[in-house]
């Protein structure tokens, strides 16, 4: 059947977004570095301040001040002209119609979003994920060993899965941090897969096959810090130093920790796992 194609979940929309912001930037040349200070909301060089949206047509559209919404190409070309404007006459463009010859070393030819986005402090990117996933969420988060060490551990993993799987919150939503073994175990057990996400560093994919990929970080190292700060709950299986340290971040801040600890490892105390958890 000729069926409209199913809506595009919140963190695809993003994505989309932040690609076409990108196609439009290379296009018009922009000479200033562009950042995301919220979700939905970037700063445009040191002066500008926007507010962007996708339209239902798929469009970029740009507001600033509260002025209507424009398409991002007329609002790129608004901001390049105001900027013009500004600079002394001896800076302007040259009777060719480029830019003065001490002005090229500011153009950047393609601007990289996700350049922006390895840049961002833990916070910052821990607060982005959690409005990814719902301001009001109860987040979930599994940590665990790449590969299962015990013999009835993955069982448990997928008895868990399905348990919590079947309670009916939206507000309920679950992060794995993409690995194999005891998380990707989690994530194609855990109902439809509707409310897995997987955070893993840019550029790099779950291949889960269940569940949405959402990235921040730009290394295992930056994710794991990323990863101890978004959740409210974590729930532990076996693990590594990896999964002790993770557990020692959420923990140290106040999340609960929740460590599964027949299962061995990390999670039965090995490795310098948060004492305050085995109580």
């Amino acid at each position: 059947g000729g069926g409209r194609a199913a809506p595009l979940s919140h963190a695809a929309r993003s994505a989309l977004m932040e690609n076409k912001l990108r196609d439009a930037l290379e296009k018009a040349r922009f000479e200033c570095s562009v950042s995301r200070f919220e979700p939905g909301v970037y700063d445009f060089g040191t002066d500008v301040r926007a507010v962007l949206e996708l339209t239902e047509d798929e469009e970029v559209v740009a507001s600033r001040n509260g002025e209507p919404f424009e398409h991002i190409d007329d609002f790129i070309r608004a901001i390049v002209a105001e900027s013009r404007q500004r600079l002394p006459p001896s800076a302007g463009p040259s009777p060719e119609g480029g830019l003065a010859a001490e002005d090229l070393s500011l153009i950047e030819t393609a601007l990289d979003v996700s350049g922006d986005l390895q840049e961002e402090t833990v916070n910052a990117a821990a607060h982005r994920v959690r409005s990814t996933l719902g301001r009001d969420a109860c987040i979930v988060c599994i940590l665990g060993g790449r590969e299962f060490r015990n013999a009835d551990s993955e069982a448990l993993v997928k008895a868990l899965a399905a348990k919590l799987g079947a309670i009916n919150s939206s507000k309920l939503q679950f992060v794995t941090g993409g690995m194999a073994g005891v998380q990707e175990t989690f994530a194609k057990h855990c109902g439809d897969g509707s409310r897995v996400w997987n955070l893993l560093p840019v550029g790099q994919q779950s291949g889960f096959g269940r569940g949405t990929d959402v990235h921040a970080g730009a290394d295992l190292e930056e994710r794991m810090a990323i990863f101890g700060s978004v959740g409210d709950v974590y729930v532990a299986a076996e693990g590594g130093p990896s999964v002790a340290q993770e557990a020692r971040a959420a923990h140290a801040r106040g999340a609960v920790v929740v460590p599964l600890r027949r299962t061995g490892g990390a999670s039965d105390g090995l490795f310098n796992f948060p004492q305050g958890a085995l109580q």
